[in-house]
């Protein structure tokens, strides 16, 4: 198990790491046989987010950090640690894990390994969307300016749906919770804004906490950056969706089929999601009467009246 440890600790200046400003990561893989702590010290107010890589399965803990602050995280090498990713999403921090951990950056690497920087959306729509998870329908709504864009969930029926993946740990399923929700995603910082409208609440992240659940159009980002190990895109041409030219791409989990996409050359955007378990389609996200117009920055506003909730 990984134990999460508030405490004071002290440093070794040679096995320090250091991680400074906004949407900063190290990919680390373990070089020791043996249990180790990793210490996280945060030279300033801090928040970031640490994944393990399992053999089997994947766990992410997210940290906050004030100035001084320390949180320790016992690694036991024999539950099969195969990398650990260290994420900051604001901030300053250093990084002592005892010569336990080397960066993978260290280690040599082929192009098909190295990950190309993902390009930014552009131009401005609104669009329709259809999400089908086994015949349950959800209709939403999107605006998009550039690199911001907002996706509303317009189904008024509360209901829980079920959604399977496929990863290192097999099939999963969750259950998610249907409402008013806003999700507003700005790709040039990587900040997340999530809108409970019933509540009458918002949270901020400096990450997508929400989008993996409640966002799919960010799924095939998330997999294929957090779990670039686990999974590849295999580029499939050109085709059309509608009357919108598209870039065509699967994502695979060594030879099984997990995700088809379709992300459009005009605005570097996903069009149309397809998600498969066995073979068969599990889940499709697509745009729906995609209309060229100005949308007003005003959108993306939080309305006074909400109130902010803590992570």
């Amino acid at each position: 198990m990984i134990a999460l440890i508030i405490s004071n600790c002290l440093f070794a200046q040679e096995t320090i790491d250091r991680l400074s400003g906004k949407n900063q990561k190290i990919h680390y893989l373990v070089k020791s046989d043996l249990p180790f702590e990793v210490t996280i010290k945060s030279e300033t107010s801090s928040k970031g987010e640490i994944n393990y890589i399992f053999e089997n399965f994947d766990y992410s803990n997210y940290f906050q950090l004030e100035k001084g602050g320390t949180a320790s995280y016992r690694i036991n090498p024999t539950e099969k640690v195969k990398k650990i990713i260290i994420k900051l999403f604001e901030g300053a921090i250093l990084i002592d894990h005892g010569g336990k951990l080397v960066k993978a950056s260290e280690m040599p690497q082929t192009a098909s390994q190295t990950n190309q920087p993902e390009l930014l959306p552009r131009g401005s729509f609104i669009a329709d969307t259809i999400w089908n998870i086994d015949g349950e329908i959800i209709k939403g709504k999107i605006y998009l300016k550039d690199y911001m864009y907002r996706y509303d969930m317009t189904d008024e029926r509360k209901r829980k749906i079920k959604i399977k993946s496929v990863g290192a740990h097999g099939i999963t399923q969750q259950i998610i919770e249907l409402k008013n929700l806003t999700i507003i995603v700005n790709k040039k910082t990587g900040k997340e804004i999530a809108i409970d409208h019933e509540e009458k609440n918002y949270y901020e992240s400096e990450g997508l906490l929400f989008s993996p659940l409640y966002n799919p159009s960010e799924s095939f980002y998330i997999m294929k950056s957090t779990f670039s190990e686990h999974y590849k895109v295999v580029d499939r041409g050109s085709e059309n969706i509608g009357q919108i030219t598209c870039d065509k791409k699967d994502l695979r989990y060594g030879e099984i089929l997990v995700q088809t996409i379709w992300i459009s050359k005009k605005y570097n955007f996903p069009i149309k999601t397809i998600n498969y378990i066995e073979g068969k389609e599990h889940m499709v996200f697509e745009l729906k009467n995609i209309k060229e117009t100005s949308v007003d920055l005003k959108i993306f506003e939080i309305p006074k009246v909400y109130k902010k909730k803590e992570l």
